[in-house]
């Protein structure tokens, strides 16, 4: 018996003791949450610091593009003197490849070929897949203006405008201004989670990023 009230005792205790955490989190929640959230558009602060963010896109027509990006600040109070904006020059390097997207049925174009081959016997039904045989690779050269304006302390939202050029490295498409094109004008938007100081998350669509995730680093 004695046991027994003994473990009810320590459960209240528990359970009183994880009540008075509860109610120090919830007070203290709102506080921090509310200086995250309370805008900040209308503070002309200034900033200037330099980003590097290492970023991996997926670019229209079917490329992947893991990269990097660097930022130079060249307002740093931005453009608009009552508004809380930034504006920087921003440069990058990115790693391109494709592989030939194929629509039919796989099995027809096999055994057209062979119908004796291996590919035709195991070949399935597809109307939808990857040829590896015809990849493109390049090498991207971004750059743009992004004008970027704080929300909050935690968000931020920018818009960028630029060029991109692409430096083949192995590419049956000739025409350089066509999908698989070497010079693309560059039109993003994009927003910004500051959840520390001096690291971000952050996602961008734009006519060469479709989406782009980067994980940026101020300093």
């Amino acid at each position: 018996m004695k046991k027994h009230l003994y473990r009810g005792s320590y459960s209240v205790k528990r359970f009183l003791l994880a009540g008075i955490l509860f109610s120090f989190l919830l007070g203290i929640a709102p506080n921090k949450a509310f200086s995250k959230a309370a805008l900040i558009i209308k503070q002309n602060e200034t900033h200037g610091k330099f980003n590097l963010t290492p970023t991996f896109t997926i670019i229209p027509w079917w490329y992947f593009a893991p990269g990097i990006r660097f930022g130079i600040p060249v307002a740093k109070s931005g453009f608009i003197p009552n508004l809380n904006d930034e504006v920087k020059i921003e440069i990058g390097f990115n790693y391109q490849f494709w592989w030939h997207v194929a629509w039919g049925n796989r099995c027809d174009l096999y055994c057209k070929e062979d119908p004796h081959s291996a590919a035709c016997r195991e070949c399935k039904d597809e109307y939808f897949y990857f040829d590896a045989g015809n990849p493109i690779m390049r090498i991207g050269l971004p750059a743009m203006m992004r004008w970027e304006f704080y929300l909050t302390k935690l968000v931020s939202v920018y818009a960028g405008f630029g060029f991109e050029i692409g430096i083949p490295i192995y590419s049956w498409d000739a025409y350089p201004f066509g999908p698989h094109g070497w010079f693309w004008l560059v039109l993003a938007f994009g927003t910004t989670l500051h959840f520390k100081e001096h690291f971000a998350l952050r996602f961008e669509i734009g006519t060469i990023s479709f989406p782009m995730i980067g994980f940026e680093f101020t300093f």
